[in-house]
């Protein structure tokens, strides 16, 4: 946390930059992956609310990615 914030902006773009990257190339495996821990939880008595909240669709992927690059828009990000 600490070394982000003290960070230029230029590194702050980037690492916002590799985030967006690293989920948009990642998606399918995210969402699988999500899924899995979604059955444990739910096989383990976690609220549905609770499940559904932390359920990880493509289009919420896409508006992280969408967040995380406006972010990296701004001439100081974070």
């Amino acid at each position: 946390q600490r070394t982000l914030r003290v960070a230029p902006a230029a590194a702050r773009t980037a690492a916002l930059e590799a985030l967006g990257r690293l989920l948009r190339e990642r998606a399918d495996s995210l969402v699988e992956e999500n899924g899995a821990d979604l059955r444990r939880a739910e096989a383990e008595g976690l609220a549905p609310a609770l499940l559904k909240r932390l359920a990880l669709t493509p289009a919420k992927l896409a508006m992280l990615r969408d967040g995380i690059a406006t972010l990296g828009r701004r001439p100081d990000p974070i």
